[in-house]
């Protein structure tokens, strides 16, 4: 709680106090960054997305952070009071969410920041509390995501192609160095890049590109690849990117291996889709080989 405190300050402190056999700061850095995030970033007026099953809660931030001795047996000491925009019974459906920020809500056990997302956040509270019910508009954005998908899938693309094609669309969102790792010595990631999206620091983001049938599903033995490939890249946060879907196996597995410091998230068709339709197809630049 002490706001003289940089984030490498708190990363350290975390370190010593949770973590200290561990040879690299990767777990303090994530605790750290969620910490920093909560009592530090947060500012009253500020929104935060829940994510529940099937769907999620908007709140606003009412007030500074504090701390509950009483909690901490709970794990819920540091504390928000907020605002609640939903009824506790009736969550935002997540087919209702942006692929950007619908990526965001499938980050567990952590948090991510999403200020990019505030002016459609605003918008989903409005259209809560109007009542709003699906209009032409979204059934035809819906039609197009389809059709979209379809594409994807019936196997024009070669891998190579594939892996291209995800490169110029990070690009497009804004991430820097994109390079494409070619061939036996890509560790299990085809894609690195630099993003600033998910926290103070410049992350080193790694993508694994599987493009797959849609009958197929992407199994546990992929997410263990890509976590030995990230670490072998050093990379930060790991997504593994399909046309196809993830097995529970696959989800279970991720969500593991987020718990103990290495964020791997997934991204399958219908989400892959919805993004392209939100920034358009990318044209060709200059991505790295």
């Amino acid at each position: 709680m002490e706001g003289s405190l940089n984030y490498y300050e708190y990363r350290r402190i975390i370190k010593d106090e949770y973590y200290p056999d561990d040879e690299n700061l990767r777990r303090a850095g994530s605790a750290a960054g969620n910490m920093w995030r909560f009592v530090q970033e947060m500012n009253e007026g500020d929104y935060v997305v829940v994510p529940v099953a099937g769907g999620i809660h908007i709140a606003e931030v009412t007030g500074p952070a504090f701390h509950m001795l009483e909690k901490v047996d709970e794990d819920t000491a540091f504390r928000r009071n907020v605002k609640w925009h939903t009824r506790a019974e009736d969550p935002i459906r997540r087919d209702r969410l942006v692929s950007g920020l619908h990526s965001r809500t499938k980050i567990r056990g952590t948090s991510a920041s999403a200020s990019e997302y505030v002016d459609e956040i605003s918008k989903l509270i409005a259209e809560y509390r109007a009542g709003k019910v699906l209009t032409f508009e979204d059934g035809l954005s819906s039609d197009l995501k389809n059709v979209t998908l379809e594409k994807l899938r019936e196997g024009r693309m070669q891998h190579s192609q594939f892996e291209r094609f995800l490169a110029e669309l990070v690009r497009k969102q804004g991430a820097k160095e994109v390079m494409i790792r070619h061939g036996p010595g890509d560790k299990g990631i085809d894609i690195i890049f630099i993003d600033t999206h998910y926290g103070l620091t410049e992350t080193r983001v790694g993508i694994q590109a599987k493009h797959f049938d849609e009958r197929k599903e992407i199994g546990r033995h992929v997410v263990d690849e890509t976590a030995a490939g990230a670490e072998a890249e050093e990379i930060d946060i790991a997504i593994i990117v399909t046309t196809g879907s993830f097995s529970k196996e696959a989800e279970d597995a991720a969500l593991q291996y987020s718990e103990s410091g290495l964020r791997i998230e997934l991204v399958d068709g219908p989400q892959l889709a919805s993004l392209i339709g939100e920034l358009g197809v990318p044209e060709p630049s200059g991505v790295a080989s």
